[in-house]
């Protein structure tokens, strides 16, 4: 039976997170799921130092606190440094890659919305690797 993950999703977009939810759970990919409208949220959750996930799915563009700043923030956290960013936006500027791309490894991937099963089985064989 394949590992399961602790999962956040980072994501203003209800239309995006149900479908990614439903993904998840039809490939039996998540243990547990919460979801965040914005990076603030999320910071807030990761503060309280109870369960961390093991995977972020994190978009771009959202209100209150955007993904490239929620970015920012995280990178200078060494106690989150085991948790596997990936990044999820509908953006095809090719900016957005160039610039995901000096954050190194601290993101696994970028996948253009929506995600696919397939996307969902390669990022499960990286994290479990």
């Amino acid at each position: 039976m394949p590992k399961t993950f602790h999962t956040y999703i980072i994501d203003d977009d209800p239309v995006f997170i149900f479908g990614l939810k439903f993904l998840l759970n039809m490939e039996n990919f998540a243990q547990q799921i919460k979801t965040f409208p914005n990076g603030e949220e999320a910071i807030a959750e990761l503060q309280k130092n109870e369960k961390l996930p093991e995977i972020i799915f994190l978009d771009l563009n959202m209100p209150v606190m955007d993904g490239w700043e929620f970015l920012d923030w995280f990178v200078l956290q060494e106690k989150l440094a085991p948790i596997a960013i990936y990044v999820t936006s509908s953006s095809i500027d090719p900016r957005d890659l160039d610039r995901v791309k000096k954050y190194g490894s601290k993101i696994r991937g970028y996948h253009h919305k929506p995600l696919r099963k397939e996307q969902i089985d390669n990022i499960r064989k990286q994290v479990e690797e």
